[in-house]
């Protein structure tokens, strides 16, 4: 379902019976929150939800979408994420870019799937989880543009597949 590019404020609760939807493109929107009934998408694969003005990720709506593979929540205005995060089981693209995130949830670490996550241009964040070491097929890590980033935890260098740390 492709609704990005517009100006919606809002969607629909009733989305929530297309319980076989596999994508959604909610991108460049005008969106501060995310329909409950959105939960009920628990075949969602693909969600865009960039460039909107979201300022939470509901702990309900995490739970629900284990199937979920790729999450891009660039550009909104989250300033922290659900503890519940490792229910995202699937998760292999995690795109939380110019946010005003200050840090991840240490249960990000059990996103034993994740090959890219990005957090980008989140001027305020100021460390990464310890448990960044869990992430075992990691291969790109993205936290360029965020001043108050001075350190890594302990455990990036057991991330044997990051080929890309980009820090600038």
């Amino acid at each position: 379902l492709m609704l990005g590019s517009n100006k919606f404020t809002e969607v629909p609760e009733e989305i929530g019976e297309m319980t076989q939807l596999v994508e959604l493109d909610l991108r460049k929107n005008e969106l501060a929150i995310l329909p409950f009934g959105l939960r009920k998408c628990v075949n969602l694969e693909h969600s865009n939800l960039g460039d909107n003005k979201l300022t939470e990720l509901p702990e309900e709506l995490v739970r629900e979408l284990g199937k979920l593979r790729e999450l891009y929540m660039y550009r909104n205005k989250l300033d922290m994420l659900p503890d519940n995060l490792n229910l995202l089981v699937n998760c292999e693209r995690l795109s939380l870019s110019k946010n005003k995130l200050k840090s991840l949830p240490e249960t990000v670490g059990e996103l034993e799937k994740l090959k890219e996550l990005y957090v980008n241009g989140n001027a305020k964040f100021s460390s990464l989880p310890n448990s960044i070491g869990g992430l075992k097929v990691l291969r790109e890590l993205g936290a360029r543009g965020c001043p108050k980033l001075k350190s890594l935890p302990k455990g990036v260098e057991d991330l044997d597949n990051l080929v890309e740390l980009d820090l600038r």
